[in-house]
């Protein structure tokens, strides 16, 4: 069965993700980001790089972004569909998230898609730069809005 994430979760992907990729001036009809997609697929290590280091002409925060444009939405589609069974019928007061290795808020953006008004409160990470750290923080900003 396919699942089908919320409007304002697709449109927050396509803004913050799909679009930055196509329409950044590097973006051409063969590559993505300056780069081939398969080198793409490399570059944000197949799901598992390590987003703290450049990439050749990429910087960390365009690794992450690449991250986020290949695997990010099979993830969410995946949790969104979890968490929609598993509080189908109850959401715990005062919940706490701990999203750890799951892409740039990929479990955070589950939730809210599943209805959970998550207040957002980050805490950097020794594995992400500041530049990808931003791209997380938009995230979660706009989802929230």
């Amino acid at each position: 069965m396919a699942v089908s994430l919320p409007e304002w979760l697709k449109e927050l992907r396509n803004t913050e993700i799909v679009r930055r990729v196509h329409n950044d001036p590097r973006s051409t009809a063969g590559a993505v980001l300056g780069i081939a997609r398969e080198a793409a697929m490399e570059a944000a290590g197949w799901g598992q790089a390590d987003f703290d280091s450049t990439w050749g002409s990429l910087t960390a925060e365009d690794r992450v972004l690449l991250y986020a444009h290949f695997f990010q939405k099979g993830h969410l589609e995946e949790l969104y569909e979890a968490f929609r069974q598993i509080f189908a019928d109850t959401h715990p007061d005062n919940p706490i998230v701990v999203d750890l290795g799951c892409g740039p808020f990929t479990g955070g953006l589950a939730l809210a898609g599943v209805g959970w008004p998550l207040p957002v409160r980050s805490m950097a990470s020794p594995h992400l730069t500041t530049s990808a750290w931003t791209v997380l923080k938009q995230c979660a900003v706009s989802a929230r809005g």
